[in-house]
């Protein structure tokens, strides 16, 4: 919205980003109803996120080795190739001098050998009649996700500075260049990233072989595996420096901090184009 501002005219500078403080508030305390009441699943975008991603890896043969393969990467990239940069990475002390945290925890999360699946029995059951109602074909699915290969909810805050040509003197770091927001066609939470990425890339006049680095939301493995595939982007170019797999997803945050993340690593590698993709528990993607 800053940039569709900017663009415009309407704005001359803005600072856009978001703050996620999930401790807060008992978990889906700040949802309505139709997010978590069984009573309102009609649609695939009020299953439980869960239940989504399972059922995205059974729709496109996933095995629990391949999700957890890429956590695993995730991690590890994560661990290996940022700069400290994040203020997540740094010791917190509250404003008496007292060590509130003293590293980054998340990035050492979960166990690939822990095959505990997240999404329960009696969800699954409940949830599998109202899926089956949008695929007919849809007889049984296994129950993958983990700890390890979900994105832990964080709490997070992140602000970018945006602006016209003319409205600040500080050197940018980037250009927005396309910009644009869509409902997946199966409305199925987090699955909307590739038609997203699809539609910016069109509204940018450029080809996808043209991107230097891709970078999207890691709600769940197979979220990313599923867009990897669909844009057939090398793994050599996809969340470089890590994704939420490895340092959680404060949801309020989350499409600022991938940005900046992304920004970073374009200009620590001196590369020219980026692709962001981000979805929600609705169906709704974005791409920028």
């Amino acid at each position: 919205l800053a940039a569709a501002k900017i663009a415009a005219g309407l704005q001359r500078s803005i600072i856009a980003g978001g703050l996620d403080l999930r401790s807060r508030l008992a978990r889906t305390e700040d949802s309505g109803p139709w997010t978590d009441d069984p009573d309102l699943a009609v649609l695939p975008a009020n299953f439980p996120p869960v239940f989504s991603a399972d059922l995205q890896a059974f729709l496109e043969g996933r095995q629990l080795s391949e999700l957890n393969e890429w956590a695993a990467l995730s991690k590890n990239r994560y661990r290996e190739n940022d700069s400290g940069s994040f203020s997540y990475l740094h010791a917190i002390y509250d404003e008496n001098g007292l060590l509130l945290l003293d590293k980054d925890e998340l990035a050492e999360t979960g166990n690939p050998d822990a095959v505990e699946p997240l999404l329960s029995i009696s969800d699954y059951l409940y949830y599998l009649p109202l899926a089956q109602k949008q695929l007919y074909h849809l007889e049984s699915f296994d129950r993958l996700h983990t700890r390890f290969t979900a994105a832990t909810e964080a709490e997070g805050l992140s602000f970018l500075l945006l602006g016209g040509e003319t409205a600040m003197d500080t050197t940018p770091i980037g250009k927005v260049v396309s910009y644009t927001l869509l409902e997946g066609k199966e409305g199925i939470p987090f699955s909307g990233m590739g038609a997203a990425a699809g539609k910016v890339l069109v509204q940018a006049g450029l080809q996808a072989e043209k991107i230097d680095l891709w970078a999207c939301d890691e709600a769940f493995a197979a979220s990313v595996l599923n867009f990897q595939k669909l844009m057939n982007i090398p793994s050599e170019k996809l969340n470089v420096s890590g994704g939420n797999l490895a340092f959680g997803r404060p949801s309020g945050a989350n499409g600022s901090l991938l940005l900046v993340r992304l920004l970073e690593d374009l200009k620590k590698r001196q590369l020219t184009f980026g692709l962001l993709t981000i979805a929600d528990r609705t169906g709704i993607a974005a791409a920028m």
